[in-house]
């Protein structure tokens, strides 16, 4: 019996026969699969694929759910240095890193400073935790400029142009020009920071930032902070700065190293 199959099968005209079934199976597995499959009826609609297989594996939702996934990872991974081990953050270890996640090392550098600006006091452990990074990452100053400038945009490009005066706004957008202060003002800091930039390149830098949140030069002498300051201080600087019109907020005052 086996001997006659397997003679049957060596004819010609019936490998043809199988190797076309084959490959209409194959193709149509491959249709299947990029097409997903129609809404059962016996499955609930959550449970009914409605978005081809493929699509939604390559979908822009889908690339995003899976950046900010490295994202975290990228935070995560460096919450093991930055601030109680920040001596053993090593270029090494931005190397591996950079290899396991496909980020390279500035945008390591951009992700982490967005984390810090965003998420963490501003304080004297923050900018330590800067500048530890950037010398793993091993930045020169136009990376720098460039991570500054491209958290700026960003920010802005969710909170939109600056505004010091913000009234007749709902809670929720007033949230949103709180934050784009808040950034505007840390940012600002660390571009006038001689450990982080050079004195030449810190005009060109401020001016960056200005341009992105469509700031003028009285809007950066208000916001320009004195020093690290908590988020109750930052209050205070910008009561101030709405106060009297666009004088700065700290006469005087020599920002904290």
């Amino acid at each position: 019996m086996v001997a006659a199959v397997a003679a049957a099968v060596n004819q010609p005209v019936v490998k043809a026969v199988l190797l076309t079934g084959a490959g209409v199976l194959g193709l149509t597995f491959a249709f299947s699969a990029y097409k997903g499959a129609p809404p059962s009826p016996l499955l609930s609609p959550s449970l009914s694929p409605a978005a081809p297989v493929w699509l939604r594996f390559s979908s822009a939702r889908a690339q995003r759910r899976r950046t900010v996934g490295k994202n975290a990872s990228v935070v995560e991974a460096l919450a093991a240095y930055l601030p109680g081990n920040r001596a053993a953050l090593t270029p090494s270890v931005v190397r591996k890193l950079a290899a396991r996640t496909g980020f390279a090392a500035p945008a390591i550098f951009r992700k982490q400073l967005r984390y810090i600006i965003n998420e963490r006091p501003f304080d004297g452990e923050a900018l330590a935790d800067i500048l530890a990074l950037r010398a793993a990452c091993a930045l020169g100053d136009a990376d720098v400029e460039a991570a500054l400038a491209e958290t700026a945009a960003r920010t802005a490009k969710k909170t939109g142009i600056l505004m010091r005066r913000p009234a007749g706004l709902t809670a929720e957008g007033l949230a949103r020009k709180a934050l784009g202060r808040s950034t505007f003002s840390k940012l600002l800091y660390l571009a006038e920071q001689a450990a982080l930039l050079p004195e030449e390149a810190q005009p060109r830098c401020s001016a960056s930032l200005r341009a992105a949140f469509g700031a003028t030069s009285e809007d950066e002498a208000a916001l320009r902070l004195p020093g690290l300051l908590d988020a109750e201080a930052l209050e205070r600087v910008w009561a101030a700065a709405d106060s009297d019109g666009g004088a700065g907020p700290a006469e005087g005052g020599a920002p904290a190293a």
